[in-house]
């Protein structure tokens, strides 16, 4: 059809003034009803998650390109009605969406449905000309179906009103024969999503985590244009699909999560996968399609600053998910640090299986000289940098370091030092950034103090008290007026990304976890009480320590000296030694800051972070421990009582629990614990304390102070026993005040009724006694031995002469080791043996920690 040979006849004026209605009011209506429902700023994101998610485009490129210049004007009816129906919430009509829609119904979809339908009919259509009939016809039905429409944007009239105005307004000729031309190519010029696309397949994922998913996708993929394929890494990649779960463990910077995804991308290409990059293990489970293939990924799935007992035992609760998933070829693909992967915890573990592990620094997967050059030339990076000598030295974050030195240019100067030796380096750029660049410095500072999260809405809150106090102590360390404007900062980690951070949607983070570590050393070396105040206790329990410190270790230990460095660097022993401060990144607290770390470990206690307590070495330093028993001396014994004695709340006996069972037998995490079945229906029940944990780890001068304590406040020492199971309710004294109590002889302390002070209304046993009927039938039956003979065990556990020799006066030693007593509702071991039946070279054998030297000891003091 040309203008030479278009003639505007009656006929061919109305499918004219249909096309132009079409194209008029019609998608403008549809753009409205879009602009309603999403925001341009918010659709890129969205159908860049839907695309993601589906594995392949859905839209053609040019279609791609209208949606990510966020100009709804440039969108026709095929691609509103593709966003409409799959990235808006909008409900499908009755007969669903992509068929004819019911008569009379009204809906926004069944409207949308109808300007869709009209579309392809003339749009598909051969014929130039509409009958008048049909015109009036169609004419009604658009009118009907953009008034509608209009209802629902509840704005005006104005599209109806174009309709009415093309249905008899005079045509210009030139224009109809464009209108026509438009609306007869259209389906040549883009695909009919409509109809090409089949109903998409049900999920388990909810709307929301399948955007949060496929955001994180596409970011992957634009990282993964630099990855290299190592000499080894189709083995890595044939053991993946072999294998239902596998981990990949290196260094920081090893490569470790580019390599996962780039596996799971590969496994999504040729393959058909949906990536879940989930943070949870417990996620195969709620979010396993039992009719698609998924690879989970989830990132240092055993700790970030160290091995994290809690996070092993979630895998181990879902051991059977991992080896058998319910759809077989489900792929789960975790990262873990080294140094981390090599906790004893792990040994024996089925996450150790050869099978099941890659090891990027194992002699067949270490990068060799052709992986060097190759990451090299993949950023565009001088090879001539890696003469022999380098090449021999270089550090195991080397695919990191590459992406480092490409990206700043201020990192140049170093040359081939940087990937030798890179902290150092660090700490030079850091030490100019503190002088020359003060706000940048105080914003890697916070992003470091607020958990490696920071946005703009943490500066706005206003009730936020926390953030408000350690912004002014922060700001104040690194010389920043504390009146700077919040939108510097901002400004600042902006900056910073690529080099010091990364922005995910509004938030920012540091660019790796390394980064967040030297960044805290390096601010936490001349601010220790800053870093003892804000970070989390896992930081503190692993990056923490007393300077020179030689701590005792428990009989029998072997020797742990895998102090994790952060970035790996094969120097000579000197050079080792000179920087070994720099290289493990642990901060050194000075005699007169000992009393700082003292005081966040019992803040810590109160938290029910016990293991992160009592296992960590630095409570052994004699005068770090000084200063925790000086702590303790300034605490009422009520709070004492409370911290140690009294039952732990729920949240923290979940913490408890997973601290240290596989460490040991069942029979020991069920001691530590003081695990019970009760009832005929075998109703669980955990009653740990604190006090278990100190004698459990051998702390005997604290054991030593809180038995003082309890003598001291109730000339008793009953309150070290006494726990639910063998405090009656009529028992217990309500009075708050210690003076008011019940005084009972030490010569009492085996009776049933042992008395105990109540500290305060929340702690009474007679409130734990009464939570359900099951525990009103079993609280309060048991006697006091069974608990003296707990602890005792517990003792030997430790290992620790002195904790023994520091209980054993509290006991009456001919009803201990009677060899008939017995208490059946006690958690069992596999073997059947109680733990209630003390028997110290019995115990103290089964503990291969423990020498044959302090088993003859036990034997020698018990006569």
């Amino acid at each position: 059809m040309s203008n030479s040979k278009f003639q505007l006849t009656g006929e061919n004026t109305n499918l004219a003034r249909v096309a132009q209605m079409i194209l008029g009011p019609c998608t403008n209506v549809l753009r409205d009803v879009l602009r309603k429902e999403i925001s341009p700023s918010d659709l890129e994101k969205k159908v860049r998650a839907y695309i993601s998610m589906k594995k392949k485009s859905l839209i053609n490129k040019h279609q791609e390109a209208l949606v990510y210049g966020h100009d709804y004007s440039k969108f026709d009816v095929t691609l509103l009605y593709f966003l409409l129906r799959n990235m808006c919430s909008i409900q499908p009509h009755s007969n669903k969406w992509g068929k004819n829609p019911r008569a009379g119904d009204g809906s926004v979809s069944a409207n949308i449905e109808r300007i869709r339908l009209l579309r392809n009919e003339y749009g598909h259509n051969s014929e130039t000309s509409i009958s008048d009939t049909d015109f009036i016809k169609n004419y009604q039905y658009i009118k009907d179906t953009v008034q509608e429409l209009e209802m629902y944007l509840g704005t005006s009239t104005k599209y109806q009103d174009e309709v009415k105005e093309l249905e008899t307004c005079p045509m210009d000729p030139t224009q109809s024969e464009k209108n026509i031309k438009e609306l007869l190519d259209l389906h040549e010029k883009f695909k009919d999503i409509s109809e090409d696309v089949k109903e998409m397949k049900n999920t388990v994922l909810p709307w929301n985590i399948k955007v949060i998913y496929g955001n994180d996708v596409l970011k992957w993929k634009e990282d993964d244009r630099s990855f290299v394929e190592t000499h080894n890494f189709h083995a890595m990649i044939n053991k993946v699909r072999q294998q239902s779960f596998v981990m990949f463990v290196g260094v920081p910077g090893s490569g470790k999560t580019a390599s996962v995804r780039h596996t799971a991308l590969l496994l999504q290409e040729k393959d058909g996968y949906e990536i879940l990059p989930t943070k949870d293990i417990k996620d195969i489970e709620t979010y396993c399609d039992p009719r698609n293939p998924q690879v989970f990924v989830i990132d240092d799935v055993l700790g970030v600053f160290g091995f994290d007992m809690k996070e092993l035992e979630k895998l181990t609760m879902y051991k059977d998910r991992l080896n058998k998933p319910t759809m077989p070829e489900t792929k789960v693909l975790m990262t873990c640090r080294e140094v981390v992967f090599k906790h004893e915890a792990l040994s024996g573990s089925f996450l150790s299986n050869e099978k099941h592990v890659v090891q990027l620094h194992s002699k067949e997967n270490a990068l060799n000289d052709q992986d060097k050059y190759d990451l090299f030339a993949k950023y565009y990076l001088d090879t001539d940098l890696l003469s022999t000598d380098t090449m021999s030295k270089i550090s195991k974050s080397f695919p990191y370091l590459c992406k480092l030195f490409s990206r700043k240019e201020e990192l140049r100067h170093y040359g081939p030092q940087f990937f030798i030796s890179p902290v150092p380096c660090y700490m030079e750029l850091l030490d100019n950034m503190k002088i020359r660049n003060k706000v940048h410095y105080a914003s890697l500072v916070l992003l470091m103090t607020n958990q490696n999260s920071l946005s703009e809405k943490d500066f706005n809150n206003e009730s936020s008290k926390h953030f408000d106090e350690m912004k002014f102590k922060v700001l104040k360390r690194c010389k920043v007026d504390p009146v700077t404007c919040r939108f510097l900062f901002t400004d600042a980690l902006t900056e910073m990304v690529g080099t010091y951070t990364e922005q995910r949607q509004s938030k920012f983070k540091f660019i790796h976890d390394s980064m967040l570590e030297i960044v805290a050393y390096h601010f936490g070396r001349h601010s220790p009480e800053l870093i003892l105040q804000y970070m989390d206790s896992d930081y503190i329990a692993n990056y923490i320590k007393p300077d020179k410190y030689k701590c005792r270790k428990r009989k029998g230990e072997e020797e742990e000296d895998n102090l994790e460095q952060t970035v790996n660097a094969k120097e000579d022993s000197n050079t080792v030694a000179e920087n070994k401060n720099v290289h493990d990144l642990c901060i050194k607290l000075q005699e007169s800051q000992y009393h700082l770390l003292a005081d966040r470990l019992f803040k810590d206690i109160h938290k029910g972070e016990l293991f992160n307590v009592f296992e960590n070495e630095a409570l052994k330093h004699p005068l770090v421990l000084q200063n925790f028993l000086d702590v303790m001396k300034c605490k009422p014994y009520s709070e004492l009582f409370t911290v140690f004695l009294s039952e732990l709340k729920e949240e923290h006996i979940k913490q408890a629990k997973t601290s240290k069972k596989h460490f040991f037998s069942s029979k020991s995490y069920n001691l530590l614990m003081n695990s019970r079945w009760i009832g005929e229906d075998d109703f669980p029940y955990t009653c740990a304390r604190a006090i278990d944990w100190v004698i459990f780890y051998g702390h005997n001068q604290i054991l030593q102070f809180i038995i003082d304590q309890i003598i001291k406040h109730t000339e008793t020492v009953n309150d070290l026993f006494q726990t639910p199971f063998n405090i009656r309710s009529d028992d217990c004294c309500t009075s708050v005040d210690n003076t008011d109590c019940i005084k009972r002889n030490e010569s009492d302390i085996n009776e049933n009724s042992a008395r105990r002070c109540d500290v305060s209304d929340d702690d009474s046993w007679s409130d734990l006694c009464s939570e359900t009927d099951v525990m009103d039938k079993y609280f309060g039956t048991e006697d006091v031995i069974v608990e003296q003979r707990r602890l005792l065990n517990l003792s030997c556990y430790s290992g620790d002469l002195l904790t023994f020799q520091t209980l054993l006066p509290y006991y009456d030693k001919n009803v201990l080791f009677s060899e008939s007593w017995r208490v059946p509702e006690l958690l069992h071991d596999d073997d059947n043996d109680d733990w209630n039946i003390f028997d110290p070279p019995m115990v103290v054998a089964r503990e291969e920690f423990v020498t044959t030297r302090y088993r003859c000891r036990y034997r020698m003091f018990l006569g």
